[in-house]
């Protein structure tokens, strides 16, 4: 991963993996309550065929593993915490959440229990909520919230019963 101000003289590597098959897939930098912000990178490890979840500190060089799974893909910060979608034979492909401690990355909601998954995407943020599309049985491919008044994730079935309604594009009006 390299860092750069946009001048040759201003470009940097900031991490680099001595081993061989790791590979640093994506990262995301989650603000917090301070005014700071947090580093998550996914490194894939192609000998165990497993991602891990990482905080990952620029300052001292080093990396925290909070959780492996099959493929992750970073999808926001909200409240101080990182969202993800990782898949795994538990649950399959769901939604995730982290603050950077490993023992508080968890799955945020099983929607679709068992190991299918709900696939999570087209996640939205706007500070005060998340919006994202997911599958259910009962309800098909609808529109899910997190905010801050609800612990768990809420459906917004637009199609009611199991046909869906498939939300993409999703933005807030003013």
């Amino acid at each position: 991963v390299w860092q750069t101000d946009g001048t040759e003289a201003g470009t940097r590597k900031e991490i680099s993996f001595s081993s061989a098959g790791l590979f640093v897939e994506d990262l995301l930098f989650v603000p917090d309550a301070v005014g700071g912000s947090t580093m998550y990178i996914t490194v894939l490890d192609s000998f165990r065929n497993e991602t891990r979840l990482m905080r990952y500190n620029l300052v001292t060089d080093t990396g925290t593993v909070l959780r492996s799974h099959t493929t992750i893909k970073l999808e926001a910060g909200y409240g101080g915490r990182l969202l993800y979608t990782a898949s795994d034979t538990e649950y399959g492909n769901e939604l995730w959440y982290s603050d950077g401690n490993p023992a508080s990355t968890a799955i945020w909601m099983d929607i679709n229990p068992g190991p299918a998954g709900s696939e999570p995407s087209g996640f939205y943020v706007d500070g005060t909520q998340v919006l994202f599309s997911a599958f259910a049985p009962d309800s098909g491919r609808e529109l899910w919230r997190i905010d801050s008044h609800s612990e768990l994730p809420g459906l917004i079935d637009i199609a009611p019963g199991p046909a869906d309604s498939r939300p993409s594009a999703v933005a807030f009006a003013a």
